[in-house]
């Protein structure tokens, strides 16, 4: 069998004719796609694709994933353009075994439809002079025995594809950063586009690479269609020979560029490659967790900062998806993909730092009111005391809040923390060996568990020369006096 002519499934080689569609059609190199695993409901089911590395990506561009060649958004990217107008431009391209559209699914975008690898190099060779097809020829000239021209080929160039799209394509395909991890695409010196695929089992195996100039096909695979060894990919048994040809044709010639595509209309922040909406939220400062927007205006200002979160959604949030450079949809969830991939992004961006989802926490309205911070009042020594004891005592009644604990207390004279205490009972000892004779600040902080201080202060004077020698334990009675002196934090809000 000529399998040059004969129907087999491309794989992923196929990709490049769903992405032109979709540049074709308003899309362009740098817009957003999750590559996380999502369910497309269909009229048999959900139909949950996934790549070859049984991994996932998140959030990158049609560049990107192209260019790696990753399953999932390629099948969202023929959902976005459409299964006829994905097969309108196969059409367009010489491909003469798509015919039957009633046989195609979203599976369509990862090669579910046999095609024959003339037509398949043909459609690589039209990408190769920028959409501009020319008929398939295998037979150029025919004469008798006396020379006359039985047959001659004549060419009928047509511009089948749209110019900008493919010249879009060929800057995704001659990516090598793009591309990173297919080396086997690469030829030094040489400015290359190309792509490989591999069906299901490893029933087939291709690759096609192109310059402005040339186009080279290449399938492996058994012609009774067995499989071959496990991990027989286009990568690994196409692109070699592939690559070897290539590079002996290009030996000794300049390096041909392709033709930089011309600025994309990209009148959306998902179209250029923006990644999640930017939201500015109030915080409590001790927490982190985000204050309800019922209670943001009466929480106290000192524990109010803003911090700033992103939302995560898929394309289909921001445009309609047959018109994307149109007007955002009205409600996105009219299209029947939106919920699932919704669903998918979402618990995507449950493991990520800063974004928002149902799980992010909010805080309780309460956590700042009056009667959930701590007070204290310093019974011990008094304020305007003469010390003269080496060692002397501090006491103070504590109410950590109602319905609360206390976390620490620091006792703090003049700048310096003496001590710190996270449990009961909350005593101390102080032994002043260090401390100056003169005037001195004592300060006690007091923690509670919702992370809400209160501090008191008194003044005291010290004589470093006293021999007394009586010492003194500190101690701190948990009390619920409410004439205790509450001193909060201030902080300003930033």
């Amino acid at each position: 069998m000529n399998v040059a002519t004969s129907p087999r499934q491309p794989g992923s080689s196929f990709k490049p004719i769903v992405y032109t569609t979709a540049f074709a059609n308003g899309y362009n190199p740098n817009a957003v796609i999750f590559d996380v695993e999502t369910d497309f409901p269909t009229e048999t089911g959900n139909y949950h694709p996934r790549n070859f590395s049984l991994g996932s990506s998140g959030p990158l561009t049609m560049r990107r994933a192209l260019g790696q060649s990753l399953n999932i958004p390629a099948v969202k990217t023929l959902y976005l353009v459409g299964k006829d107008k994905v097969l309108d431009t196969a059409d367009s391209l010489g491909y003469t075994t798509l015919g039957d559209r009633d046989r195609f699914g979203l599976a369509l975008a990862l090669g579910g439809g046999e095609v024959k690898l003339l037509e398949h190099t043909s459609a690589f060779a039209t990408f190769a002079r920028e959409g501009e097809r020319h008929p398939v020829a295998t037979v150029l000239k025919v004469e008798d025995r006396q020379g006359n021209v039985l047959y001659e080929w004549s060419d009928a160039a047509s511009q089948v594809v749209d110019k900008a799209a493919v010249q879009q394509l060929n800057s995704v395909l001659s990516d090598q950063s793009a591309r990173a991890g297919f080396s086997a695409l690469n030829i030094s010196g040489k400015t290359i586009a190309g792509k490989t695929g591999t069906t299901n089992d490893f029933h087939d195996a291709w690759t096609e690479m192109y310059t402005p100039s040339f186009a080279t096909g290449v399938w492996v695979g058994n012609n009774d269609n067995t499989a071959m060894d496990y991990l027989a990919d286009g990568v690994i048994i196409a692109a070699p020979i592939a690559n070897e040809y290539m590079s002996r044709i290009l030996e000794g010639l300049p390096d041909e560029k392709f033709n930089a595509p011309p600025t994309a209309q990209a009148n959306k922040p998902v179209l250029r490659g923006e990644i999640g909406e930017k939201v500015e939220k109030y915080v409590d400062k001790g927490t982190q967790h985000i204050i309800p927007d019922d209670c943001v205006d009466s929480y106290p200002a000192e524990f109010k900062v803003k911090k700033e979160f992103k939302e995560a959604h898929e394309i289909l949030h921001y445009l309609r998806k047959e018109d994307p450079l149109g007007s955002a949809p009205a409600n996105p969830a009219d299209d029947p993909m939106y919920e699932s991939w919704e669903k998918a992004v979402e618990l995507w961006a449950e493991g990520q730092a800063d974004y928002l989802t149902e799980k992010t926490e909010y805080e309780d309205c309460t956590l700042r009111s009056p009667d959930q911070s701590p007070t204290l009042t310093i019974t011990s020594p008094t304020d305007g005391a003469k010390l003269t004891s080496k060692t002397f005592s501090i006491t103070a009644r504590i109410h950590a809040g109602t319905n609360r604990n206390v976390k620490k207390v620091e006792y703090i004279i003049d700048s310096t923390v003496v001590d710190t205490k996270t449990s009961d009972p909350f005593t101390s000892t102080y032994l002043p060996t260090t401390l100056t004779t003169g005037s001195h600040t004592l300060t006690i902080r007091v923690t509670n568990d919702r992370d809400n201080v209160a501090e008191a202060s008194v003044s005291f004077s010290y004589s470093a020369g006293s021999t007394n020698s009586n010492s003194n334990t500190n101690s701190n009675s948990n009390s619920n006096s409410n004439k205790n002196t509450n001193k909060s934090n201030k902080n300003d809000d930033d």
